[in-house]
């Protein structure tokens, strides 16, 4: 009977049974970044990761790409014909636009009064076609926006983790700002 028993166990411990995968979720692995600064003829600097590079498209409008994460920041600078809270309505109607396909969205703000600097991040939770969208201002005459985009299509869940560290650098690129007055 011990026999027969033992020889169930060893039998059965091998059988190859097909068993439903765990849920896992991709981790990429990053560099911890290092940063250069970047001094424009539009009368501005500011920091970016060093494994992104920048392209001045025209008219102080620049492209940060970021090549292994198949991403771009676009950095538009815009003239105040207008007064700033004009711009800011404006800029706040794209937020609305961009908000459609969002979950949820997650606003910072940064100031440093002495440097002139007022920033405010929009984080979109969701399948956004821009996950961030930010701007950077002097309350008076100056205004710069910014947007993240992706060239994949939108899926939250897989592009987190880097909209998360891109998220980082920007914030490195908005404390790291610096107005050039002549």
């Amino acid at each position: 009977m011990r026999i027969i028993f033992l020889a169930l166990i060893v039998f059965s411990c091998n059988n190859n049974v097909n068993l439903p995968k765990q849920k896992a979720y991709f981790a990429p692995e990053f560099e911890i970044p290092t940063y250069k600064k970047i001094s424009s003829d539009c009368n501005y600097s500011f920091n970016i990761n060093s494994q992104a590079s920048i392209n001045n498209i025209k008219n102080c409008n620049y492209e940060i790409y970021y090549k292994n994460l198949n991403a771009k920041i676009f950095i538009n600078q815009i003239v105040l014909s207008n007064s700033i809270e004009t711009v800011v309505n404006t800029f706040n109607q794209k937020i609305n636009e961009n908000s459609r396909l969002s979950d949820q969205i997650i606003q910072s703000n940064y100031v440093n009064i002495d440097k002139k600097i007022y920033s405010k991040l929009y984080s979109f939770v969701g399948n956004s076609p821009s996950n961030i969208q930010f701007y950077v201002t002097n309350q008076t005459d100056k205004f710069l926006t910014g947007s993240l985009f992706f060239e994949t299509e939108p899926n939250y869940d897989s592009l987190f983790p880097y909209i998360d560290y891109i998220r980082n650098d920007i914030k490195k690129m908005v404390d790291s700002f610096r107005w050039i007055y002549e």
